[in-house]
């Protein structure tokens, strides 16, 4: 079966002057646009999805407007199902963040992130998976970094209402 799925949302964020000191009789605000779109597809063992995010995030000049940015998000995450109660996913992310004003050194960047992991269904009530994730960050003129994370997890399920995990 085949899916294909539109969100928008948009919000405008104004900020606490009084709590920050500022002069209450002009309300400081920034504002932040996110477009979403998704085309999902599963058929037998597999499942898969293609989605792209853009965000825009502008901000009052006297809030930093060097912090006025677009951010494109491309994604894919697909899973395939070994056993009846057992399945490995695959994700990756690409992300590319660019500051409209340009900012001196550049905060421009974009980064790469893979994720591979196996979850299973021990019992009715019991979950658990696996994963390993790998993030690569390259700045225009700054450092760059990798990160590589381990995560793992265990799922009960006390009611039809409450789980707890760990």
């Amino acid at each position: 079966s085949s899916n294909l799925s539109f969100y928008d949302h948009y919000f405008n964020n104004y900020l606490g002057e009084m709590d920050l000191g500022l002069d209450t009789n002009y309300p400081k605000n920034y504002w932040q646009n996110t477009f979403n779109t998704t085309w999902s597809n599963s058929f037998n063992r597999l499942s898969y999805n293609v989605g792209y995010t853009r965000i825009d995030a502008d901000y009052e000049p006297d809030l930093g407007a060097l912090n006025d940015s677009a951010e494109n998000k491309f994604n894919f995450h697909s899973s395939v199902r070994l056993a009846p109660k057992t399945q490995v996913v695959f994700d990756y992310t690409y992300d590319w963040v660019n500051y409209i004003h340009n900012p001196s050194p550049s905060l421009n960047y974009y980064y790469n992130e893979g994720n591979i992991g196996i979850s299973t269904v021990f019992t009715a009530k019991l979950t658990g998976t696996l994963q390993f994730d790998r993030k690569v960050a390259l700045y225009k003129e700054s450092d760059n970094y990798q990160q590589n994370s381990y995560i793992g997890e265990v799922a009960y399920r006390l009611s039809d209402r409450s789980d707890i995990s760990f």
